[in-house]
């Protein structure tokens, strides 16, 4: 029971960093048109990002833990954890591309000449298409880990029926948005779906602080 508090008090913290994460995120800009603004926002952006590592860290902390509580040796849960570590690996490189790379590019561009900067605009286009690639395969692999784990809930006691329904919801919607193009991941689509996740993950975690395992009534 120690364990699983302490798995749930993980992925709470971890959600409410990542909440805060996109509270405090700068909307993005042109390198060439708008780098007085840049220039200004990147410490934030920069720090902004290291505290999206860090919650990235806590919140897979949590959910391994989560892990053994839904059972190991079922299919559905391993095939839920393996698409949850693919979304962390990529979200995790899209927050080093989106705000330790893009930081560094920013405060480097003012220093170089025309023709250098020419070259950097190039590779912070190119920057930006990977932090758009890397969140796009980020939304799939969480979608696709909270499915299953959400019908695994199914069968226990209401409270996890609740959290088996708005699981399903979340995961479902968000993979659809994301398929279909529906959901773009700027600062407004991407805050939109850590905020789905994150009131499926606090519910996940208050759970799991209430009781040792999915049986519980």
């Amino acid at each position: 029971m120690k364990q699983d508090r302490i798995s749930g008090i993980a992925i709470i913290v971890g959600s409410l960093m990542a909440i805060l994460t996109m509270a405090l995120h700068p909307v993005g800009g042109d390198l060439q048109r708008d780098i007085d603004y840049l220039t200004r926002a990147a410490p934030v952006a920069f720090w902004v990002h290291v505290l999206a590592l860090v919650a990235i860290a806590v919140q897979a902390f949590g959910f391994v833990g989560f892990f053994r509580s839904l059972g190991p040796d079922l299919a559905f849960a391993r095939a839920g954890l393996i698409s949850l570590i693919i979304a962390w690996i990529a979200v995790f490189g899209a927050a080093v591309a989106g705000g330790i790379l893009s930081t560094g590019i920013v405060e480097l561009y003012p220093q170089l000449d025309a023709s250098e900067q020419t070259a950097m605009h190039v590779l912070w286009n190119y920057n930006g298409m990977v932090n758009q690639t890397l969140g796009r395969i980020w939304v799939v692999g969480t979608c696709l880990g909270v499915l299953p784990w959400s019908a695994l809930m199914w069968p226990h006691s209401i409270p996890w029926k609740i959290a088996s329904v708005l699981g399903l919801a979340v995961g479902g919607i968000g993979l659809l948005s994301i398929v279909t193009g529906q959901l773009r991941l700027n600062v407004a689509g991407a805050s939109l779906f850590v905020a789905g996740f994150s009131l499926w993950a606090v519910l996940v975690g208050g759970l799991l602080c209430r009781r040792a395992d999915l049986s519980g009534a």
